[in-house]
């Protein structure tokens, strides 16, 4: 299994399971004449975008949430929970799917009434509660080089889920730090044992939200390996609310990312979509100091492969990203550490004179970390990971670029309206023999749901497995 982070499982079959019946029970007990209390004790986070590539990377809603959206089911008992599911998505397509904390805080408030006619009558409203009068989120990259400043914005919004200029925000850093060892378990199993600390690096930057409710910052970090940034506003009333977000620093000296007991690693690209000509970068979170990976781009079968080596002290590959890539392609490491071996000083004098610099490398790192075998354990033995992750790869070569002009801003009922469509095509050159569709829609509707039937890029260029 993947190293456990909920994002990864989040919406699929077991997930759904435990929402419906948290909503359920929920909702029965709420039929009493009495207060209670929720408390999630493992609750993740409130919302999972469908679009993280955390969702993305084994795609379990599609067997969960996704499917049972899709049926056309009456049951009773389901449609309050899907009703919640849609509610959220603002009644489109799925986007959001919330957590068991978020689903709990969608409190149902009810009141009765009898009507003039004797007829008694049900009001109902859904209320969020929230801990103070603004909501706050903080963006950053995933992981960046030391030797680049961390860009990141902080974002305060009213309990609308509009902008708010003027609050005070704050931006505070705080280190996670891993130590990892291995043990043999019975069985001739072996097994990590990770421990994890904090370390607080203090305030990044402090401030008031703009009139797009933005607080924009760059920092320098001198510690490298996982960041967590905390932003804090606070509203009017002095009541508080955080939000986190992690980066990763690397290229500064080794970093280390923990082991766990299956075969999997992350596989992080700096950012989701590329243009063809870029150079896409990858970091591999691997526990090992040096490795040798088998680098492939895979769609429909394998498009391209190539071997790198990787150094503890910078885990990143770099890719040419080709026009043939497009929409999107599936990049995989297969990374294999060899035997450890012992080095001694004196083998410097066997083999270590024609080639120094290897002989270094062996003699201060698999020297130190070699454990001779027994009979019971074997730590020294060869390892390997893999690690999967997708990219997009852009469309500006198939995209036109079209303009459309009328003669007047505003025509009477039965007017003729005199249209100019001006179509280009990605080199800049006229689009000449482009088959045109020319729609007249009420802006009205527009308001009610965007239509997305007239994207027929990305229906054209859909995600390939």
């Amino acid at each position: 299994m993947l190293s456990y982070r909920h994002g990864y499982h989040a919406g699929n079959a077991a997930d759904v399971l435990k929402h419906f019946i948290l909503t359920y029970v929920l909702d029965y007990i709420k039929k009493k004449d009495k207060s209670f209390i929720f408390i999630d004790s493992h609750a993740g986070a409130g919302k999972y975008l469908i679009s993280d590539p955390y969702m993305q990377k084994n795609k379990e809603y599609l067997q969960g949430i996704k499917k049972i959206l899709q049926l056309k089911n009456d049951n009773i008992f389901l449609k309050k929970y899907l009703d919640l599911i849609k509610s959220i998505n603002f009644n489109s397509d799925l986007k959001i799917y919330p957590g068991s904390c978020y689903l709990a805080a969608r409190m149902v408030m009810e009141a009765t009434y009898s009507d003039p006619n004797g007829e008694v009558q049900t009001l109902r409203n859904t209320q969020a509660l929230w801990p103070a009068g603004v909501m706050v989120g903080i963006k950053t990259e995933s992981w960046v080089s030391s030797g680049s400043k961390v860009q990141f914005q902080a974002l305060a919004l009213d309990l609308s889920g509009k902008p708010k200029a003027g609050v005070a925000m704050d931006v505070k850093a705080r280190m996670r730090i891993t130590t990892t060892s291995r043990k043999r378990m019975v069985g001739g199993f072996y097994t990590y044992d990770n421990q994890t600390s904090d370390k607080d690096l203090g305030a990044l930057c402090s401030g008031q939200s703009d009139s797009r409710g933005l607080l924009l910052c760059e920092a320098s970090m001198s510690e490298v390996g996982e960041i967590e940034l905390i932003a804090t506003a606070q509203d009017g009333d002095g009541h508080s609310i955080q939000a986190a977000s992690t980066v990763y620093v690397t290229r500064q000296g080794e970093i280390w990312f923990g082991g766990d007991n299956h075969d999997r690693i992350d596989l992080l690209p700096e950012k989701r979509s590329y243009e063809p000509g870029e150079t896409a970068k990858f970091q591999v979170r691997m526990p090992f100091r040096y490795a040798t990976a088998l680098v492939t781009v895979e769609r429909e079968g394998i498009l391209e492969s190539q071997i790198v080596q990787l150094n503890g002290k910078d885990p990143t590959i770099s890719l040419k990203i080709k026009d043939e890539w497009g929409p999107n392609v599936y990049v995989s490491a297969l990374v294999l550490r060899g035997r450890l071996r012992e080095v001694p000083w004196y083998s410097f004098f066997t083999w270590g004179y024609k080639a120094p610099r290897e002989w270094w490398t062996s003699f201060w790192y698999e020297g130190k970390e070699y454990v001779a075998p027994t009979a019971m354990v074997d730590l020294s033995k060869p390892a390997y990971r893999l690690g999967v992750a997708e990219i997009r790869v852009g469309t500006q070569a198939h995209q036109l670029a079209v303009n459309v002009k009328a003669d007047k801003e505003s025509y009477p009922v039965r007017g003729k309206a005199q249209v100019t469509i001006q179509v280009k095509l990605p080199n800049g050159q006229p689009a000449a023999n482009a088959e045109v569709a020319l729609a007249a829609v009420d802006q009205a509707l527009l308001e009610l749901r965007p239509n997305e039937s007239w994207n027929l890029l990305d229906a054209m260029l859909q995600t390939r497995s």
